[in-house]
């Protein structure tokens, strides 16, 4: 998966701006739950790809210290140059949200956007029990994403479900 967004990471931003309805409206609602504030805060985008949606989280709390957690070493790097006035206040990981060691309490925000639509249940109740975990009293989750109806994603996991097993027969 990171070879994927590797290899993709240069025309990130153009694509999701062509493929996500609504585009302009959407990024900037993802920080509408955040408080305006002076005062430092922690937060963990994941999954953060090229950070489209920190320009907004900026504009609300411009001391924000964001974590961001991608498997995508390009779309880091695309991230960190997008916001180099910014990079005191940006850590950023390599590593998959489904292995990260989430710390105890210490994000007053968690974000992802458009990355938990890539799961399997399984894994999303695992990743929300992380998420749940990781949060400060009073932390808020924040997560926009894709969404298809119930007959669709039956019939995308049948797809995929198939896909894999045509890929082990041919081993």
């Amino acid at each position: 998966m990171d070879d994927f967004f590797n290899k993709r990471a240069a025309g990130y931003d153009n694509h999701m701006q062509e493929n996500v309805s609504n585009y302009n409206e959407f990024y900037p609602k993802i920080a509408e739950d955040i408080q305006n504030t002076d005062q430092v805060v922690k937060i963990l985008d994941i999954g953060c790809g090229t950070g489209i949606e920190l320009e907004y989280v900026f504009q609300k709390v411009p001391k924000a210290e964001i974590t961001c957690l991608d498997l995508s070493t390009e779309m880091l790097n695309k991230l960190i140059d997008k916001y180099e006035d910014k990079r005191e206040q940006i850590n950023t990981v390599v590593d998959s949200y489904l292995s990260y060691n989430f710390p105890k309490n210490p994000f007053d925000y968690i974000l992802s956007v458009m990355t938990v639509h890539h799961l399997k249940y399984a894994n999303k109740l695992q990743l929300y029990k992380n998420i749940y975990n990781a949060l400060s009293v009073g932390g808020k989750y924040i997560e926009g994403d894709y969404i298809v109806s119930p007959s669709k994603e039956k019939k995308l996991l049948q797809e995929y479900e198939e896909k894999i097993a045509n890929l082990t027969d041919a081993d």
